[in-house]
């Protein structure tokens, strides 16, 4: 039987926020008006502290910089809130980029990493083509 694990974590400035829970209420605000967008786990909460709960796990802002990180072994393991969380903070940053950093383990295949950049439009900004030009 094999083994995968996933770890990802984003990182951005961001303002018009004021900090972790103002992030959260902010989300939650736009979600009431947009569920189609909302993750199966988001879209299951039956209050606004649960909501809190599971994004707290999620996300941290400190001094304008916002962290999103995901960890298939933790208790922020599910990868479409983390998704959901990536794209719709990437129209909210104030810095040209997010910067996402992945790894993930398989038993079988071993190690695999990643850093990807996004522009404020969710867009992947591709380092290769630019590096390349």
């Amino acid at each position: 039987m094999s083994y995968t694990q996933h770890t990802a974590t984003a990182v951005c400035e961001i303002i018009n926020v004021l900090d972790t829970a103002d992030l959260i209420s902010q989300i939650y605000d736009y979600l009431t008006n947009h569920e189609d967008e909302a993750p199966t786990e988001l879209l299951n909460c039956e209050c606004y502290e649960h909501f809190a709960d599971i994004l707290e796990l999620f996300v941290v802002v400190e001094n304008n910089v916002l962290t999103i990180s995901a960890d298939t072994e933790e208790n922020n393991s599910d990868i479409e809130v983390f998704d959901f969380l990536l794209d719709h903070c990437c129209r909210l940053m104030s810095s040209k980029f997010m910067k996402v950093t992945w790894i993930s383990y398989d038993s079988r295949g071993g190690l695999s990493a990643d850093c990807t950049y996004y522009d404020n439009q969710g867009n992947l900004i591709n380092i290769e083509r630019m590096l390349s030009a």
